[in-house]
């Protein structure tokens, strides 16, 4: 008589409120499809609302969960069955003891503030603000990391720390009054979409024009807040999916009992700010350096150069590139190529594009000469940029084994 093959069971207490839960189930799922099957409890909630399953711990193979209350993380304690925990270690309501027990995957805060930064400094802002989220670790690690890099570059920044119990009601007039009061045009980071829809509500039908006098940027790029915005919300996409894929496969690893034990940390990095309405700027006071723009970022994808623009805009090269160097600090032809490559990086994130259709579709004649500038500017050829966002999270977890 043949024996049933044993199908694990996985508690999956992760939110399903919030775009980014929903991506790292569907990673996991995805996971399970190829590597399965297991058996799943999921409870259609947020994170601070999530409990373990009645027969548990007797009927669960593992866990991956998003813990808030003291009383989850002592049932997981007790459980002592193979687990991944999502989210901030500092803020894991376990002891330090505990902590060490399990592999959690925390978003590389740090990275996604200076990707904040370096978005609007490379956009000519001088003006920057931050709104964090009450007294958060992972708020604080970005901001820190915003202000960080603006310190650097030579920019002082106007932070704002909400309270942790302001919602979209109350978080009202004082804020709209500190925003009112900063210099204008504004680069403003919000360290969560939530807090950037606030922010954008907030403005709507007052003095102050968003993208105009304040340019508003968010992270996690949860569409449904994004798009419902108006104007609609930038925001830095972390992979979230990728995330859920391979918590799943270390999660198969420590049930198999192929691993004895696991990273402390996996980092989840950032991938790209999607750009939308809420930053679309160039707050360039001289309307020629602003045509400048606007021409190279409706033409990049042609192979312009330095002339096209100065056949455009009919005067002479070397007025206009005084001129556009002393605004930006930056020269025509290097604007050119900047705009371009931050396509190209998209195209190899987002498609499964040839090289050489996508040096076609960014302005260059082939993707050969494409691939020694990529390699200039990056210092990775264009299949390890596009390996390094697909992969980054197995490449994390190999560094453990």
């Amino acid at each position: 008589m043949n024996q049933q093959l044993e199908i694990p069971r996985v508690a999956l207490l992760v939110e399903t409120s919030e775009e980014r839960g929903r991506g790292i189930l569907r990673g996991i799922l995805r996971y399970s499809r190829l590597y399965g099957p297991w058996g799943f409890y999921i409870l259609p909630r947020d994170a601070e609302h999530q409990n373990l399953p009645l027969a548990f711990p007797w009927s669960t193979s593992g866990i991956i969960a998003r813990v808030f209350s003291t009383q989850l993380a002592e049932s997981i304690q007790k459980a002592n069955i193979p687990t991944i925990l999502l989210g901030h270690r500092q803020e894991l309501p376990f002891d330090e003891n505990a902590k060490n027990k399990f592999a959690n995957i925390c978003m590389d805060n740090r990275s996604l503030g200076r990707m904040a930064a370096e978005f609007f400094v490379q956009r000519n802002f001088k003006n920057f603000a931050c709104i964090e989220r009450g007294f958060y670790v992972w708020s604080q690690e970005r901001r820190e990391a915003f202000l960080d890099y603006l310190r650097d570059a030579g920019f002082q920044c106007f932070v704002y720390r909400s309270k942790i119990s302001e919602t979209v009601q109350n978080l009202g007039q004082e804020v709209y009054q500190w925003l009112e009061s900063l210099p204008k045009p504004l680069g403003l980071f919000t360290v969560t979409d939530l807090l950037g829809r606030q922010v954008i509500d907030l403005c709507l039908n007052t003095q102050i024009r968003i993208p105009e006098d304040v340019a508003v940027l968010g992270i996690d790029n949860d569409e449904l807040i994004c798009e419902s915005t108006t104007p609609a919300l930038s925001s830095i996409s972390v992979d979230a999916e990728e995330a859920g894929f391979h918590a799943a496969a270390l999660l198969h690893q420590l049930m198999k009992k192929e691993k004895k034990e696991a990273p402390r940390t996996i980092p989840l990095n950032p991938v790209r700010v999607v750009e939308r309405r809420s930053t679309e700027t160039n707050h360039l006071s001289d309307e020629m350096v602003s045509n400048v723009f606007e021409f190279i970022r409706c033409n990049f994808s042609s192979p312009i150069n330095v002339q096209d623009v100065v056949r455009h805009l009919k005067v002479s090269r070397r007025s206009i590139e005084i001129r556009f160097k002393k605004s930006t600090g930056e020269t025509i032809h290097s604007t050119i190529m900047k705009i371009r490559l931050e396509r190209v990086k998209r195209f190899l994130i987002e498609t499964d594009f040839s090289l050489n259709d996508i040096a076609l579709s960014c302005g260059f004649n082939c993707d050969g000469y494409l691939g020694k500038i990529f390699k200039k500017n990056f210092n990775v050829t264009m299949d390890e940029f596009r390996k390094q966002y697909r992969h980054s999270f197995m490449n994390d977890i190999c560094k453990f084994e």
